[in-house]
């Protein structure tokens, strides 16, 4: 059987010129994406249906992009947050940790903090946080290394960097995991998520119900809606996504 890739995603750094297709996508859809508000480029993402056939979502994998993309990427999101001038760089996992670290280079940054899905022996279950995400099929826990706290600061301004907000259960249960530390180094009103990409709304309400305030204190660099099919058969962005 012949080799065939089982994921790609590419990015143009110029805008193509007829990528919006009246009739609705078929494999793949072009997302526009900015810097302070800037168009900068797309990214060429494929259609993944959901187990009911009925929707799809754009596919960013982070961890399948080839390495100059991911750079590319990196850096865009890196021109977004400059101007916050954060702390520290909190990378949740997994599709946000391959950014997170990058951004942190780029940000002139010597360390990061990840996160992680797994506990280690030496870790604290009151630094757990029990999360879900759209594209994992189990719930699972994050974990702050209580040997990482010092890197956070005392009550600086941080940066939680993720791939795509989608349901926004990853960085929400983030963002919680570091209001534990509200009476020690952390303060909310202060901590931040940058994501490449959002996509449809939910991750709204997700984020009001933890006491995020999204209006003010989240970034992104591009827009995903939710597609559902036509009559003809091609995929097409939902009303109000």
């Amino acid at each position: 059987m012949p080799y065939q890739e089982a994921y790609k995603a590419e990015y143009q750094q110029e805008i193509l010129a007829g990528s919006e297709n009246e009739e609705g996508y078929q494999d793949f859809y072009p997302v526009t994406l900015f810097v302070k508000g800037e168009p900068k480029g797309q990214l060429r993402l494929p259609l993944r249906p959901f187990p009911d056939g009925k929707e799809a979502i754009a596919l960013l994998m982070t961890t399948q992009l080839d390495f100059k993309t991911l750079d590319q990427l990196s850096e865009l999101l890196a021109e977004n947050i400059e101007d916050l001038n954060p702390y520290a760089v909190i990378g949740i996992p997994s599709l946000g940790l391959p950014l997170a670290e990058r951004v942190a280079q780029k940000l002139g940054h010597q360390v990061w903090v990840p996160l992680t899905t797994s506990r280690k022996f030496w870790q604290d279950e009151a630094l757990a946080q029990p999360v879900t995400s759209v594209t994992s099929v189990q719930p699972k826990n994050l974990y702050l290394d209580p040997y990482l706290v010092p890197r956070l600061g005392n009550s600086e301004r941080l940066v939680l960097v993720d791939d795509v907000a989608c349901t926004g259960g990853s960085a929400a249960g983030a963002y919680q995991l570091l209001k534990k530390l509200a009476a020690q180094s952390v303060d909310p009103e202060k901590v931040y998520i940058a994501t490449l990409l959002d996509e449809g709304k939910e991750w709204q309400r997700t984020f009001e119900a933890v006491g995020f305030d999204w209006r003010r204190r989240f970034i992104s660099a591009g827009h995903l809606p939710i597609f559902e099919r036509n009559a003809a058969g091609f995929w097409v962005p939902k009303q109000d996504s």
